[in-house]
């Protein structure tokens, strides 16, 4: 089924359901004939009413039906009516944001509450708001709502090229849906230029194939009719008097110098399709140009191709988001094949880009192109990231062998010092003991010496003393030599010596040098 047959149908089944939720709740006439009519009752007369028919979405059809043939009138209840008004803006549509999100919310269903609390249809509106009050939350957190999808603010990141091919594409089929062909055009041109190869790139190109035509005829109808209009502004001029004739041409002057430099700023923005001045035949004649290249260039398009090309290069899209490089770089080449360099993009009779429709896949505002551009990114993101986490690994390996050869050399030192403490106290206990020694060995000799030198106590005592044992001063001994005794001043030089090797092994000084590692 192609895609513009699609789209009309959707076009006419919503039409044909708005159209029948306005009937649900409108006024409803009944005929002395037998029938019955229902719409909305937009005027009252003693004699006659005017009721408001939906035939469709934008088409209304009014009757005025005398009082004579009425047989009953039977109008909707105002909550009935509100109710209907408020399922008009239900669901919110695509892109709203937070802040029209509030003002929905206030004018419609919190304003529904306050004004019929007791109404049937309360749990029904009360329903609306929990779902608008819902999705303004996710407004608020960045989400986007695009034709009832909701894209998360990482997924906006992450697909931007999709995402934003496909808030061109809502806008797009809004200007389509309100009748504004020239915009309608102005954003496929975007499209085309910037998205080329999107799904929604693609699914407008056979509503393109069916508007351009209808494009076409509006501009012909006006061109036929520009010679009239001048004619007719020429003569309703001629019954004006002079001051208000100079007013008029001093506006129609000003108005065709806008004009001209809002066609100027467009060229030079590169705007293909140039706003029109239907009062202009060269204007009008240069845009019918523009629709019948464009029309040409479209036919050559096979949209089936273009929708398979579309469909896998959103799998490679979703493929760089899994980092499989390798299987999106694929998948991307299968994709660009089907259709290949069809022919590069033509020009139109005005020497402007024509659209779309026979661009390389590989043009560089293409979708493929931005999905290979993506790739090298990631590639080199992934690059520096292995880097980083490699870098990261030497400085853990480095700290871990710096903490080991501490630890060891902590281990080595203290083991050292342990053994240096058990070496210094065996010497000071060595020194300890020998100076110990050399004290009692010199004690001895000297209490030998004082024997040897001192005179033999008398067996018996005076007469005058008797009874009480004498007792004398004990002279001083000096060596044989005289003077200070040689050997005990040596063992008090040998004793201080060790104790000074011991102090000076306990300070660290003198012990031999390590050599440097």
């Amino acid at each position: 089924m192609k895609v513009s047959s699609v789209f009309s149908r959707l076009l006419i089944c919503v039409a044909g359901m708005l159209a029948l939720v306005m009937i649900a709740r409108a006024d409803t006439v009944k005929l002395k004939s037998g029938q019955t009519l229902e719409g909305k009752i937009t005027a009252e007369g003693s004699d006659f009413i005017k009721l408001e028919i939906p035939v469709s979405a934008t088409i209304k059809d009014t009757k005025i039906i005398p009082r004579g043939d009425i047989a009953q009138i039977i109008k909707a209840a105002p909550d009935d009516v509100a109710l209907s008004e408020l399922r008009k803006k239900l669901p919110a549509p695509s892109l709203m944001s937070a802040e029209a999100y509030r003002s929905l919310i206030d004018s419609g269903p919190k304003k529904f509450l306050e004004q019929y609390p007791s109404s049937t249809h309360k749990a029904e509106v009360e329903k609306m708001l929990a779902d608008l009050q819902s999705e303004l939350d996710k407004v608020e957190r960045g989400y986007l709502k695009v034709e009832g999808e909701w894209i998360s603010p990482q997924e906006k990141q992450q697909f931007k090229t999709l995402t934003d091919s496909r808030i061109r594409g809502v806008s797009f089929k809004r200007k389509v849906a309100a009748g504004d062909q020239l915009g309608a055009l102005r954003d496929f041109e975007i499209l085309d230029e910037q998205y080329f190869g999107t799904p929604a790139h693609v699914e407008a190109i056979p509503v393109v194939k069916e508007l351009l035509p209808a494009f076409g005829q509006r501009l012909t109808r006006a061109l036929q009719d520009v010679e009239y209009r001048k004619q007719k502004w020429e003569e309703d001029k001629g019954l004006l008097d002079e001051v208000a004739r100079a007013q008029v041409e001093a506006a129609r002057a000003q108005e065709i110098a806008n004009f001209e430099r809002a066609v100027e700023r467009e060229k030079e923005a590169g705007i293909k399709w140039l706003s029109i001045n239907d009062n202009s035949a060269d204007s009008l004649t240069g845009s019918i140009g523009m629709v019948k290249s464009e029309i040409e260039t479209l036919k050559s398009i096979d949209v089936a191709t273009m929708n398979s090309m579309s469909e896998e290069l959103v799998k490679a899209d979703k493929l760089i988001a899994e980092k499989k490089l390798g299987d999106a770089k694929k998948t991307i080449a299968e994709a660009t094949a089907m259709i290949g360099n069809t022919g590069k993009k033509g020009t139109s009779s005005t020497g402007k880009k024509s659209s779309s429709k026979g661009k390389s896949p590989s043009s560089p505002s293409s979708y493929a192109s931005a999905l290979l551009s993506k790739i090298a990114e990631t590639e080199t993101a992934m690059e520096l990231a292995r880097q980083q986490e490699a870098s990261a690994a030497k400085g853990v390996e480095a700290s871990k062998t710096i903490t080991e050869a501490g630890a060891a050399a902590a281990e080595k030192v203290n083991t050292d010092l342990g053994e240096a403490s058990t070496d210094k106290k065996e010497e000071v206990d060595q020194g300890s003991a020998l100076t110990s020694l050399m004290g009692v060995e010199a004690k001895e000799k000297e209490e030998k010496k004082v024997e040897k030198k001192t005179p033999t106590k008398k067996s018996t005592a005076s007469k005058d003393d008797e009874g009480e044992e004498m007792k004398r001063p004990e002279p001083v001994v000096a060596d044989e030599g005289g003077g200070i005794n040689f050997q005990l001043i040596m063992m008090i030089v040998a004793g201080l010596m060790v104790v000074a090797i011991v102090v000076m092994k306990v300070l660290g000084i003198g012990g031999k040098k390590e050599s440097a590692e």
